[in-house]
């Protein structure tokens, strides 16, 4: 998983910001679930919604403010699955630092498990 998510983060800058704006809602919605799930496996949990990922979050002191805002990822992106609409590219440019802050800290929990 972790492995797809960092893929996934890859890929990121194919994307045009304003023609694309959907993909790169849902890539950050699934690079951080894919992590918050790696990370889980490596602690022996299993997810059986997105509740127990955003509850996982918070036991590794993710503030309250990333949690709320990789919910309404969550949010955004089943709009643009389920029904269609678009994200105003705006919404991107406010939040991609916090979500890049999100799997930065992501990826440092996980790569530290790896060292020990």
């Amino acid at each position: 998983m972790f492995d797809l998510a960092l893929h996934r983060r890859k890929k990121l800058c194919l994307f045009d910001l304003k023609e694309d704006s959907a993909l790169i809602i849902e890539a950050y919605y699934e690079i951080i679930k894919e992590m918050t799930v790696a990370l889980m496996s490596l602690d022996g949990k299993k997810a059986d919604d997105h509740r127990d990922i955003v509850k996982y979050l918070l036991q590794y002191d993710f503030m309250d403010n990333d949690v709320f805002i990789f919910d309404y990822l969550r949010k955004r992106r089943n709009m643009i699955v389920y029904e269609g609409k678009n994200v105003p590219v705006n919404y991107i440019e406010r939040n991609k630092k916090h979500f890049e802050d999100i799997i930065l800290k992501l990826s440092e929990i996980i790569l530290s498990r790896f060292k020990n």
